[in-house]
């Protein structure tokens, strides 16, 4: 078997040794490529949780907004005007 291996590799020009190199570079590029793809799913977890810490912050400012506009608002329900007396 590796009689025929060395007569394919000489057929094509290239040698045993080329091969295993070229596996080598096709090993550390898909390595590389996991990394990069690592990194990029990793940005944008991070990048997502600075979006909800965003929108809570946003929430409870909206929230405080709304709650002073209802407390500076003036509530007629429930209570009691004096009528005016009549003689």
């Amino acid at each position: 078997m590796r009689i025929e291996l060395k007569e394919k590799a000489a057929r094509s020009g290239r040698s045993l040794k080329s091969r295993g190199e070229d596996a080598f570079v096709a090993t550390v590029m898909f390595i590389a490529l996991l990394v990069i793809m690592m990194m990029l799913a990793t940005a944008g977890a991070m990048a997502i949780i600075h979006l909800q810490n965003e929108v809570r912050v946003l929430e409870r400012q909206q929230i405080k907004r709304l709650d002073i506009s209802v407390t500076n608002s003036v509530a007629l329900a429930g209570v009691n005007i004096p009528k005016m007396q009549t003689k």
